[in-house]
């Protein structure tokens, strides 16, 4: 098959597939291609990225309980899940409106993109988004001027993960 190198199913390959699902909101496909494809997966990398999917699809249903089990089982062994992780984890407080315990995770977000081997793109990037979420809980609901300030920040930063996200939250 295309997606498999010498019998083997790229763990980054496998993400970016169930990333692709859950963006066209093809639910169904990536809960089967997870129950399919894990087995594909080398062993070192399996439970750390079929968790994190697991992660992401009970997010995309709504079912953010699961999503919090799911994350507490997820290994962070590799850069990008522990970086995908801990997006989830803000996205998860912020729809159970946990702002308080959502302040002070981001506290520990911005710790952790301080560390040294974090790339200095990967860190601004989401930088930007905690920076993004802060402004998000803070907005007053009634202040129409401040959101569309806040919109427009949103869509002219350059570079800015869930920038979707953040929109819908508007």
């Amino acid at each position: 098959s295309l997606l498999l190198d010498d019998g083997q199913l790229s763990p980054f390959r496998f993400n970016n597939l169930i990333k692709l699902a859950l963006r066209l909101e093809k639910l169904q496909w990536a809960e089967d291609f997870i129950k399919e494809a894990r087995d594909l997966l080398d062993p070192y990398h399996r439970s750390m990225y079929v968790h994190n999917a697991y992660c992401m699809l009970f997010f995309a249903k709504g079912h953010y309980e699961e999503t919090l089990k799911h994350l507490q089982r997820v290994e962070y062994k590799d850069l990008f899940i522990a970086l995908d992780s801990k997006v989830l984890l803000i996205k998860v407080y912020f729809h159970l409106d946990e702002y308080e315990v959502l302040e002070n995770y981001i506290s520990t977000v911005k710790k952790f993109l301080q560390r040294k081997d974090i790339l200095a793109y990967h860190r601004d990037l989401y930088k930007s988004f905690v920076r993004m979420v802060q402004k998000l809980i803070r907005l007053s609901p009634y202040d129409q001027s401040a959101k569309q300030k806040l919109r427009k920040e949103i869509d002219e930063t350059e570079r800015l993960p869930e920038r979707s996200w953040l929109l819908e939250q508007l």
